[in-house]
């Protein structure tokens, strides 16, 4: 992971930001290959949004 990611976490958790970052190998800035990651983050988001 790069410098960069590492940097961008670092001021999510200091800023209190709830965020997950994945990276994907050789996939350059197309979103298909993380759809169904995406999926998975919001419904578990919408289930803990469910229980509150």
């Amino acid at each position: 992971m790069s410098e960069r990611w590492k940097n961008a976490q670092e001021l999510y958790k200091k800023f209190g930001v709830n965020a997950s970052f994945y990276t994907y190998d050789g996939i350059g800035h197309d979103p298909r290959p993380a759809y169904q990651d995406i999926l998975l983050e919001l419904e578990s988001l919408l289930s803990q949004e469910k229980i509150k």
